[in-house]
């Protein structure tokens, strides 16, 4: 609140003028894909409470949501909680997975921005009789594999062709194989086995 005094015949005149002042505020709820960005606090913690899986050094994905500064925001705001598989896109300025695993390692600042890329679940069927036609990048303990390249003749490239408003690209992970989930490696070795292939496929 401020006063503003106008003189007026040698009497004192005052005049009161509010000031409202415009709070920004983060939506109320996060979306179901798409990008969006957050601020945490983390004054009171020791770290956000992140497992990331850091596969693609571009597309760094939480894997799991511990105890920390990220698990106090989400008690507090559910509906616009971070959620596993979710990419981190940005964390303070950081863009890569080892920039922001560093980042992560320092004394946080007392209110820290993330920006994210929450995907979409699509479920592609594809029967081998031919080359997939798709590299994959991945680890011994990953969550899945990465497509890190679609090539533009190959099994997944027709079926891109027919489905193009969910069109499979780079960055996209492989989460599951005929239902099973798991680890890079293993999942190389039912994609090599298995004739028929039912892909659920994590897309940003």
């Amino acid at each position: 609140m401020f006063c503003c005094c106008v003189q007026e015949s040698g009497d004192s005149v005052v005049e009161e003028v509010t000031v409202k002042t415009v709070a920004v505020l983060p939506p109320d709820h996060s979306p179901d894909f798409g990008t969006f960005t957050l601020s945490i606090p983390t004054a009171d913690f020791l770290s956000l409470g992140l497992d990331l899986d850091v596969t693609s050094d571009t597309r760094p994905m939480i894997k799991e949501v511990r105890l920390g500064a990220v698990s106090s925001f989400n008690d507090a705001n559910p509906t616009q909680a971070i959620k596993p598989y979710d990419v981190i896109l940005a964390l303070d300025g950081a863009e890569s997975a080892t920039q922001i695993s560093e980042t992560m390692t320092r004394k946080l600042r007392d209110l820290v921005t993330i920006k994210l890329s929450r995907p979409r679940k699509h479920q592609v069927q594809l029967e081998k009789v031919g080359n997939l036609g798709m590299k994959l990048e991945y680890c011994s303990n990953s969550a899945g594999a990465v497509i890190q390249e679609v090539a533009s003749s190959g099994l997944l490239a027709k079926w891109n062709r027919s489905h193009p408003k969910d069109e499979i690209q780079p960055g996209d992970r492989i989460l599951k194989v005929n239902g099973m989930k798991c680890a890079g490696p293993d999942m190389v070795e039912v994609i090599k086995s298995e004739r028929k292939l039912d892909f659920t496929v994590l897309k940003y």
